[in-house]
């Protein structure tokens, strides 16, 4: 009887660990506010948005092997504003990583291309990469990486920045984008 209940306890933990998964959520400031998992920051001419994500990118290097963080930027002002001095860099267990260049990220993925182009000619079923598909991926992460730069009057600037995977272990960290800092903390998020 003792082992039905321990193996019956262990199951529902089980199941209630496999719909739980931890994510960064930001914590709230007299500067930062918070809806779910976006940080948002509002001065009388910007309007920034931030959330660290998986990178909605068809390379499974660059998912798989990079940290993530969707910004987007808004000039609510009629003057251009000029961003290209700011600086990004993220803080985890006493750390500093800096962003990845974007050239850095598009060699990565040409050599996953070059790698995944090695297939069994014996395998029927080919998984090789199409050049319609290495080209796709390649205008992809360059329309989704985000490069800081002048921002005109009324308009929206966004992408991801790429930082190296050890963040994802981080407890917690700190993103400092230009004057502000944005302190991540993880927790459990409920996927049901």
């Amino acid at each position: 009887m003792k082992i039905w209940i321990s193996g019956t306890i262990a199951i529902c933990c089980l199941l209630l660990t496999a719909c739980a998964s931890s994510a960064f959520f930001p914590m709230p400031t007299s500067v930062v506010k918070v809806d779910d998992t976006f940080a948002i920051i509002r001065t009388d001419s910007l309007l920034v948005v931030v959330r660290p994500e998986k990178a909605m990118l068809d390379s499974q290097i660059l998912s798989r092997n990079y940290f993530a963080i969707f910004v987007q930027i808004k000039n609510l002002s009629p003057k251009t504003i000029s961003l290209k001095n700011t600086s990004v860099a993220v803080v985890a267990d006493g750390f500093q990583f800096d962003p990845l260049p974007l050239d850095y990220l598009l060699k990565l993925l040409r050599l996953e291309q070059m790698t995944t182009q090695t297939d069994d000619p014996f395998n029927h079923k080919s998984s090789m990469v199409s050049i319609e598909e290495q080209q796709d991926a390649y205008v992809t992460l360059m329309r989704s990486y985000l490069v800081i730069s002048d921002l005109m009057p009324n308009s929206t600037m966004g992408g991801y920045i790429f930082f190296a995977n050890s963040i994802k272990g981080a407890s917690e960290f700190i993103l400092h984008l230009g004057q502000w800092n944005i302190l991540y903390e993880r927790r459990q998020k409920n996927n049901n």
